[in-house]
């Protein structure tokens, strides 16, 4: 999940996953922002500093991948 979505630029992500990274991509698929998550179960707090628009956000944990779109809104 990723919530709340649109957002000012904070968000709560959480996953059925291990620990892992966020990557944060603009929508021509360059990446603006990434961060280590220490365990995706548990949440964490994201703070996106990027521009208003549509991003992509990839959960990563080993293999796994978690893709979901978000909308920053400032």
């Amino acid at each position: 999940q990723v919530r709340p979505n649109p957002t000012k630029g904070r968000v709560w992500v959480t996953a059925n996953m291990g620990s892992g990274q966020i990557v944060c991509r603009s929508m021509e698929g360059r990446i603006v922002h990434h961060m280590p998550v220490q365990n995706f179960a548990n949440g964490e707090e994201v703070l996106l500093p990027v521009s208003a628009g549509m991003y992509i956000l990839e959960l990563i944990s080993g293999d796994h991948r978690l893709t979901r779109r978000v909308i920053v809104d400032r």
